[in-house]
């Protein structure tokens, strides 16, 4: 699979980046388990249960079913302060080692029954990337920082299409840190159910991580159920240039227990022709208390908005439908949450034109159950 993906006198000492920009096509038929004996590579670390002890206890699920955190890396250690010890940590080194796909490649599953278990994708300093129509799953899935299924960083031109994921202790996707321009992740089934959550409640709680410098990302017409938070998390780290900028557009977000998006100052997220149903709190965009002010600036509709789209996008904003809410009492109240600020439709604006790329128009958002459904997640008739 490796030498199939980049010439291995083109892959980084580390194994971390490919240079080969060899215009390829790669297709998987069938099921690569790297989880199956003789090919797991598994190794032990140290760490701690990473899941909320009082709530897990109090539910009688016993530590055995609880989440770990690998701490072997210095930068995550701080994380396990306040939680109990977990001894030895076994896991799939492989999820650590993600498969490093360069410039010009599309990998692609055969079929609705193809892809990879136990090890994701790597996207760096590359451009011309498609991944599509995979299964990417079970990659370490009660173990957070053992392995995200795809990571984009210092990226351009990169297409996530049609994909599955489940099973994954960390990210689903992460983006970042440094720069993601172009990107657009559609059409993906992110399914969130998992007997190792955080909260034991079923979900998977870490979503997508939108972290980019300079960033410009699409996530359309994608099925994000069963999911905790960070749906996706959007954080994009102080730096100068061009704003952030992520464009949600007809999602549909279903069985949800806590928030969808997250954004922090200084992203820009344009949330339009979304569809939520139950999901307990779909944005939140502030903190309590001195944390208030890193509060990430949203336009996110819940009536169609003519004037100020029409003069920056020279289209109309579809409104967002939300069914089911049932906030938690540290959320804003949905016509809080979902605001209008005018200088995401500057910052999309300025992106669509540094970009050259289209203005995506979403369909109206009572339509994304049935053509997100009929759409969503790897497809038999692509081969």
């Amino acid at each position: 699979m490796e030498k199939a993906l980049c010439d291995p006198k083109k892959l980084s000492g580390d194994g971390r980046v490919c240079y080969d920009t060899t215009p390829k096509i790669i297709k998987i038929k069938g099921i690569i388990d790297y989880n199956a004996k003789g090919l797991a590579k598994m190794a032990n670390g140290v760490g701690c249960y990473y899941s909320d002890e009082k709530v897990c206890t109090a539910k009688g699920v016993p530590p055995s079913k609880w989440s770990r955190l690998l701490s072997d890396n210095n930068s995550y250690r701080g994380q396990c302060n306040g939680h109990t010890n977990a001894g030895t940590i076994t896991y799939n080194s492989w999820g650590l080692n993600s498969l490093a796909i360069g410039s010009n490649t599309t990998v692609m599953g055969v079929g609705k029954n193809s892809g990879i278990k136990g090890r994701g994708f790597a996207v760096r300093l590359a451009s011309n990337v498609v991944i599509r129509n995979l299964s990417i799953t079970d990659i370490n899935e009660n173990i957070v920082f053992a392995g995200d299924g795809i990571e984009v960083q210092d990226a351009d031109k990169v297409w996530i299409d049609q994909n599955r994921f489940t099973r994954i202790g960390r990210q689903w996707i992460t983006v970042g840190w440094g720069k993601a321009t172009n990107v657009t992740i559609s059409n993906n089934d992110f399914d969130g159910s998992s007997n190792m959550g955080q909260y034991c409640d079923g979900t998977h709680y870490f979503g997508l991580i939108i972290s980019a410098r300079n960033q410009n990302v699409s996530l359309v017409g994608n099925w994000f159920h069963h999911f905790r938070g960070r749906s996706p998390d959007v954080a994009p780290p102080e730096a100068a240039g061009q704003a952030p900028i992520v464009h949600m557009l007809n999602n549909y977000f279903q069985h949800g227990t806590w928030h969808g998006l997250a954004a922090t100052k200084p992203a820009r997220v344009l949330a339009e022709g979304n569809y939520y149903e139950n999901v307990d709190t779909p944005i939140i965009r502030y903190g309590s208390g001195d944390a208030a002010k890193n509060a990430g600036y949203v336009f996110a509709p819940l009536a169609t908005v003519t004037s100020q789209c029409q003069g920056q996008l020279g289209r109309v904003c579809t409104a967002n439908l939300v069914f089911g809410e049932n906030p938690r009492p540290s959320s804003l109240p949905k016509a809080q949450a979902f605001t209008q600020d005018l200088t995401v439709l500057d910052a999309m604006k300025k992106a669509v034109a540094a970009s050259r790329g289209g203005n995506l128009k979403p369909f109206p958002a009572k339509n994304v159950p049935r053509r997100v459904m009929a759409e969503v997640g790897p497809q038999d008739w692509l081969r």
